[in-house]
């Protein structure tokens, strides 16, 4: 930032009004309002210049004070030095790495979350560091999501590789999110499946999919015809997390079939719709290149089976 250069080369900062200087070099430096026209900052930046001639010593006290505070916190120097443990905090908070050991090393939490492996999916759940969930490997869904008990489901369908801290990110923010019925974390894909990794590393409430499923016929309850309920029927949240890779997926077409089928003609106003109600009106989720990337792949989708 052009502040570090100014304190550091010893003058009197004159900057706009920014959150982040205000917090860290307060009444050190002169602020201008940036939103004024060009004549009223010129104008605002001139009174300060005259200030500064006018009171030198004021002027070199404001510098010092702005200089000891980069020096003792903003310095490359002092953030090198607290790059490692800010590193390892970092693989903490974001689970890369578990916060604390188990109680006892002879027993084991009770699972949140129960992971079905569909049509042979492949998954390395060795290197997650949230021990709070279980597999079920079934090419039943209806059975399998019928007999789940925990809390959260996964359904996966395919090759993947997750990330350490996939299933510790989407568990927590279900537990600190009890509103939430479905997170999605990012993902992406080594074959070119755009948009379509992000909808399938979802976690959702048990009893919200075991409603989503209830009155469908067995043979209908695919991985597919799950996402198209999911993104008919709830309101998606998103995180910045990349948590995922596919691999390869599942070598048959895509087939969307009756009762989920969406309507044979669905105009654009229906997709502007969807991003509206899955973001909240555009603001509950804060990352809309999520939402974009996964409304890509309801279009190519829909334009698949000449749904327009």
């Amino acid at each position: 930032m052009r502040i570090f250069e100014i304190v550091a080369a010893g003058a009197v900062a004159i900057c706009g009004e920014h959150p982040f200087i205000r917090q860290w070099f307060g009444d050190t430096v002169l602020y201008v309002n940036p939103a004024q026209n060009g004549q009223d900052l010129a104008a605002e930046i001139d009174d300060h210049l005259g200030w500064i001639c006018s009171h030198p010593r004021q002027a070199r006290e404001m510098v010092s004070a702005a200089q000891a505070i980069f020096n003792q916190h903003l310095c490359l120097e002092k953030l090198l030095a607290d790059l490692v443990p800010e590193h390892q905090n970092l693989l903490v908070k974001k689970y890369f790495l578990p916060a604390h050991a188990a109680t006892s090393p002879t027993t084991s939490p009770a699972p949140l979350a129960t992971i079905i492996l569909n049509q042979g999916a492949e998954l390395d759940l060795t290197t997650q560091t949230d021990p709070r969930i279980q597999i079920i490997k079934s090419s039943t869904l209806s059975i399998a999501i019928a007999q789940t008990i925990t809390p959260y489901t996964a359904i996966f369908a395919g090759t993947w590789q997750l990330f350490p801290n996939h299933f510790a990110i989407q568990i927590n923010y279900l537990e600190e999110h009890p509103e939430a019925d479905i997170i999605c974390s990012d993902a992406n894909s080594i074959q070119g499946h755009e948009g379509l990794p992000l909808l399938q590393t979802y976690l959702i409430r048990t009893h919200t999919l075991q409603n989503l499923t209830a009155a469908l016929p067995p043979e209908l309850i695919t991985p597919e015809q799950i996402l198209q309920a999911i993104a008919q029927n709830l309101s998606l949240q998103f995180t910045y997390d990349l948590t995922a890779q596919l691999h390869g997926s599942v070598d048959r077409p895509i087939a969307l079939r009756p009762p989920l089928l969406l309507p044979e003609r669905l105009p654009n106003s229906r997709l502007r719709n969807l991003y509206l109600r899955l973001s909240g009106g555009g603001a509950s989720n804060s990352n809309p290149n999520a939402i974009a990337r996964m409304l890509i792949a309801l279009r190519d989708l829909l334009s698949n089976h000449n749904i327009t």
